[in-house]
């Protein structure tokens, strides 16, 4: 059972991280894109909750949570609120990743990339790109599957947990897939008494496979069928690795196929030097980080040149940038002497260095004060208007309240 204090400090760890990524987020609070279009406007035409209203083929259970939350209050304060949740939920999903202690990973070194590792900054302080940060939920649910110890504790609290997560997004799907994995791969290598400990299902993730199967089947039935498919060449898929390297890195460092190979003898060396149970953890949570990846990238084939660049969506790479670093600290770890600090001092050393190298991207570049107030007010007295809201072009409709 985790300590109280414990978890404490690994929650306000995870709010300073937050608030490093994106000091502007509360400082001066702006909408950002589907905050706007997508969660506030309708919530705000409604008088009832719209939890499980589905937008781009799945649920947001967390950001219409908060727009529904947020319209109790002026819509002066709207902004504020969104970004505060994003920050509280989001420091909540990377306290979780403790669970990670299970590869011989100490906190600090699992949030040392979230923290230092380059990022376009879209992820950070928004609602609406809070579900890319819940994926650290998800992760860390992985490693309490497969390596026991404190399955029991607070089993309401997780099911709730996983239910908001796995309503929070596509990736619960790609989770319960890669856990199916896992669970396979403990039965090949586990002896008799591994098995039968970690193959119970637990009540969270009965819950996670059902949020999954549920937006598994708003994604199939609300597909968009009249956009043709697009050829997928080997132009393509060496367009597609590349932009690989180029999101981990913020550049490319090295050839194209190298990458990959290195990518793979790491991986290797890990899982020659781990336990059963935590060559599934690290299985379940490669294919993890890999799957979603790859979904949401061939869905992108069309823009692929874009999305080899730095500055285009760099959110669905977020996670597998992070779970490299990760692969990286715990292949150090596992080749350092017991008890050694040197693998904290090399992934700090080169994640600082590239962190240095690319100093634009520690941190979200501010977003536009757009004076947001000066229309709230307006929204409060009823007015129908359009109101700007970043990025650059975007605006919402909010139509009058008779």
């Amino acid at each position: 059972m985790p300590s109280r204090p414990a978890v404490a400090a690994a929650f306000l760890a995870g709010v300073l991280v937050l608030a490093a990524k994106a000091p502007d987020a509360l400082r001066t609070p702006q909408f950002w894109a589907e905050d706007g279009v997508v969660f506030f406007v309708p919530q705000h035409a409604s008088s009832v909750p719209l939890l499980f209203e589905p937008h781009a083929g799945y649920l947001h259970f967390l950001p219409r949570l908060t727009a529904w939350a947020a319209s109790g209050f002026s819509a002066v304060h709207a902004p504020l609120i969104y970004n505060l949740a994003a920050l509280l939920f989001g420091a909540a999903a990377l306290a979780s990743l403790r669970q990670l202690d299970r590869l011989g990973l100490g906190f600090a070194l699992a949030l040392a990339p979230v923290l230092l590792a380059p990022t376009n900054g879209e992820v950070w302080g928004t609602i609406t790109n809070v579900q890319w940060l819940m994926q650290f939920y998800l992760v860390s649910m992985l490693a309490r599957l497969f390596q026991g110890g404190g399955e029991d504790f607070a089993p309401v609290p997780r099911a709730a947990a996983a239910f908001a997560v796995g309503l929070t997004g596509p990736f619960s799907i790609f989770a319960v897939l890669s856990a199916s994995v896992g669970l396979l791969w403990l039965r090949w290598r586990a002896g008799p008494l591994q098995r039968v400990r970690s193959a119970g299902v637990s009540l969270e993730w009965t819950v996670l496979g059902l949020c999954a199967a549920l937006q598994a089947l708003l994604i199939v039935t609300t597909a968009n069928t009249d956009t043709p498919p697009v050829a997928f060449s080997l132009d393509v898929a060496l367009g597609l690795v590349k932009s690989v390297q180029v999101h981990v890195f913020g550049a490319q460092w090295m050839p194209v196929l190298l990458f990959p190979i290195a990518l793979l003898a790491l991986l290797a060396f890990v899982l020659r030097r781990s336990t059963a149970p935590q060559q599934a953890i690290v299985v379940a949570t490669a294919l993890f980080s890999v799957s979603q990846m790859v979904a949401v990238a061939h869905s992108r084939t069309d823009q692929f040149q874009q999305v080899a660049s730095f500055g285009f969506g760099d959110r669905y790479y977020f996670l597998f940038k992070m779970a490299f670093w990760w692969l990286v600290a715990v292949a150090m770890v596992r080749a350092a002497p017991p008890r050694s600090h040197l693998p904290a001092i090399v992934l700090f050393v080169a994640l600082g260095c590239n962190a240095l190298a690319m100093p634009n991207a520690f941190q979200r570049q501010p977003l536009r004060d757009l004076h947001w107030a000066d229309y709230a007010r307006r929204i409060d007295a009823g007015e129908a208007l359009d109101v700007p809201i970043n990025p650059v072009s975007w605006q919402i409709h909010v139509p009058a309240e008779h």
